[in-house]
């Protein structure tokens, strides 16, 4: 019942329709999410807490929604245009980390459904490939998709106290999850410890530029809602001081790329499905009526997100790459 809605909700989004909702305006934006959530009672009451309720009560709409294949994270897309073989270039990424390190050990952090993990050992059937993740349902979903790949596992941990040994693997990676780490230290010096000496941490993930207080007073508001719609209660990590962190750590940075202009075609879609979820008021009142609020508050940050992730606006998304010294 739930998708046939959702489907009436959105339906006919084109890459034609996106290109056209990219000239909303950033007032009208907020005007449409003012009738559908009560802004300041959100932004003062959320916490990091709701961050397994956001994704339990979210699954089934990224299902329906952003990827039938079962990705949680941004599709890149270097050509500006949607696609969804985008959703397999981190893996790629990772891939040739992989062939250039002769890896035999690799880890994902807040692995989601597996998707990226599950890709690479299929891939590399020789390789050891394990995914952690602090939402139950998240764990189920992915061990149900990598059943028979006997080289790849799952379990359901905190980024901040790995159940592995000392020097365990050679690559660890993390897609859009560690922006939900409220102890970057901790974060960064536990996947240091589980890396081998020269072993490579890469990171996906989105930032703030620059100190909230520097953008006016609008923007700051309009990117506090973003961060809270997906679930980033305390706000995404500043940039410099991720990466003031990672050298505490003890890593060397050797990638730090600005990548915001690969998943614009990713926000656009997104923008698009949003706006046709909330544009009248009856939609609104299907919306109200039958979903989780989570979803709901996710559809306001799918609204935003174009005018947060610029090149000159208060976020991006970034391919970091980090290397624990020999």
């Amino acid at each position: 019942m739930k998708k046939r809605l959702v489907q009436f909700l959105i339906s006919h989004i084109s890459a034609e329709y996106a290109q056209k909702t990219a000239s909303l305006s950033l007032s009208s934006a907020v005007e449409l999410i003012d009738r559908v959530i009560d802004m300041p009672r959100l932004l003062s009451n959320f916490n990091a807490d709701n961050t397994v309720d956001y994704y339990t009560d979210s699954e089934w709409g990224y299902a329906v929604l952003h990827s039938d294949d079962d990705s949680i994270h941004m599709a890149l897309n270097f050509d500006g245009v949607f696609d969804i073989n985008g959703y397999y270039e981190q893996a790629n990424f990772i891939s040739e980390l992989i062939d250039s390190s002769s890896a035999s050990n690799v880890l994902e952090l807040g692995c989601g459904k597996g998707f990226s993990s599950r890709a690479l050992a299929m891939k590399y059937k020789n390789i050891k490939f394990s995914g952690i993740d602090l939402t139950p349902l998240h764990i189920e979903k992915a061990r149900e998709n990598a059943q028979g790949l006997s080289n790849l596992n799952y379990k359901l941990c905190d980024f901040n106290a790995l159940s592995f040994p000392d020097n365990s693997f050679d690559v660890v990676f993390a897609l859009e999850c560690l922006c939900y780490s409220t102890d970057a230290g901790k974060t960064l010096a536990e996947a240091y410890r589980v890396l081998k000496p020269g072993g490579k941490l890469v990171v996906y993930d989105g930032y703030r530029r620059l100190p909230l207080h520097s953008h006016s007073s609008q923007q700051q508001a309009v990117t506090k809602l973003t961060e809270v719609g997906m679930a980033v209660a305390d706000g995404f990590h500043l940039l410099q001081y991720w990466q003031e962190s990672a050298v505490n750590a003890g890593f060397s940075i050797d990638v730090c790329e600005d990548l915001t202009y690969a998943i614009r075609p990713t926000l656009l879609r997104l923008q698009a499905i949003s706006y046709k979820a909330i544009k009248t008021p009856l939609r609104v009142k299907i919306l109200k009526l039958l979903f989780p609020l989570h979803l709901i508050y996710n559809a306001a940050s799918g609204l935003l997100m174009p005018f947060t992730f610029k090149e000159d606006s208060t976020l991006g998304y970034f391919q970091i790459v980090y290397t624990k010294p020999k």
